[in-house]
């Protein structure tokens, strides 16, 4: 397999793990990000090998986000063990129906009390920050939703500009361009935006079954600290 990601584009993903309540087992999860420290450190080309990577995710007992990720890559390509994986694959996969059909596949009525705001949270939304903030206002359309009580890793807001998040997570800056491009996926999904419509707010504080979701972000963003 010859299939290359670049260093971005991995930290989006790794962090859009970090965010999720998905069932990657802690060693996975620190396996996934030691590897990556690893690979940070190391001297060579900005694309690396997905391999080592995919193996720590194989040994997890079920299908991981990078699984998933991987399988919406090769869709699109001819030859799906031979191919490039840039960081704007990984923001249009996070905004994308195939995702949101992982969201609403792994949603129990009986456990969320108001499904807007939890389909809202889970996907690549594109916002304005500026540093110190933990609040931001995500529009589609004609549509406002104020997402409250965010974690940022220190040092990611440079300045005020354009921001992915997930999940109550800041998980990467975005260029002009791929506002454009998170915006318009975003778009192009009619069921999405009548949740949007509905959802009006999201505190990730107290956030539906996860409790106060940004305690628990942060301290999973502590344990990679070196």
């Amino acid at each position: 397999m010859n299939v290359h990601i670049e260093k971005r584009a991995l930290a989006t993903l790794l962090y859009g793990i970090l965010s999720c309540q998905c069932p990657v087992t802690e060693d996975v999860e620190r396996a996934l990000f030691k590897e990556f420290d690893k690979q940070a450190g190391a001297p060579g080309a900005e694309g690396w090998s997905v391999e080592p990577f995919l193996k720590i995710a194989d040994s997890n007992p079920v299908r991981t986000p990078l699984h998933l990720f991987l399988e919406f890559c090769r869709f699109a390509r001819n030859d799906p063990f031979d191919f490039p994986i840039t960081h704007d694959d990984v923001i249009r996969y996070f905004c994308s129906g195939f995702h949101l059909r992982a969201v609403l596949a792994g949603i129990d009525p009986l456990r969320v009390p108001f499904p807007p705001g939890h389909i809202v949270g889970h996907m690549l939304l594109p916002v304005r920050l500026r540093e110190g903030t933990s609040s931001a206002v995500f529009s589609l359309g004609a549509h406002r939703v104020r997402l409250v009580n965010l974690f940022t890793p220190p040092g990611l807001v440079k300045d005020k500009g354009w921001y992915g998040v997930h999940l109550g997570m800041t998980i990467t800056p975005l260029s002009q361009t791929q506002v454009r491009m998170a915006q318009a996926h975003l778009g192009l999904l009619p069921e999405f935006e009548g949740q949007v419509a509905r959802a009006k707010a999201v505190d990730y504080s107290a956030y539906q079954t996860f409790g106060d979701h940004r305690a628990q972000i942060a301290a999973r963003y502590a344990r990679h600290l070196p």
